[in-house]
């Protein structure tokens, strides 16, 4: 499965995906000209313990604090799609692509409908990506750009496994 693929392209621009999670992750922050690591970046690297192993490989330390930091920043785009591979039994990325935008919008309208009481702030952020989630030109091609850094997250943070290169599954510690 080539899709999230960080690759030469004409436009330059496949790593962008990832690129704009890490900075809503506070882990890398623009500059003008260029990138510097993050609020939560520099705080992961301060308490990270040091290891000579492979840093792309995720120990435990890694794992809970990257699982941390994309729940309290992604929590919406995260929860939706793990919600539709395990509830919803979605099993395969091209379902994933046909449903999440339906399901993301109802999410919202029951987050709209319950928090009646909410703090304006809060309701004005959630009509916000309602209304760019409405807005959405083409979304079986911008899909793919929201969903697959999520996905590789997902699988780096060892939550889910891909079964047979394009269906997915949660792993044990997926399911907990």
């Amino acid at each position: 499965n080539k899709k999230g693929l960080v690759i030469e392209t004409k436009t330059g621009n496949s790593a962008k995906p990832y690129i704009e999670l890490a900075e809503n992750l506070g882990l890398i922050h623009k500059t003008v000209t260029n990138y510097e690591l993050g609020r939560m970046g520099k705080v992961y690297l301060s308490i990270k313990p040091i290891h000579d192993s492979n840093p792309f490989l995720l120990d435990d330390f890694d794992k809970a604090f990257f699982l941390e930091q994309i729940l309290k920043n992604d929590y919406l785009y995260m929860y939706t799609i793990m919600e539709l591979i395990c509830r919803e039994s979605v099993p395969s990325y091209n379902a994933l692509k046909l449903t999440f935008q339906k399901h993301l919008l109802n999410r919202l309208l029951n987050l709209l409908s319950q928090d009646s009481k909410a703090d304006s702030t809060k309701i004005l952020k959630l009509k916000v990506i309602e209304q760019r989630v409405k807005a959405w030109d083409k979304p079986m091609t911008y899909l793919e750009h929201i969903l697959m850094p999520r996905i590789n997250w997902l699988y780096d943070l060892g939550l889910i496994e891909y079964e047979e290169n394009t269906n997915f599954g949660f792993t044990a510690s997926g399911k907990k």
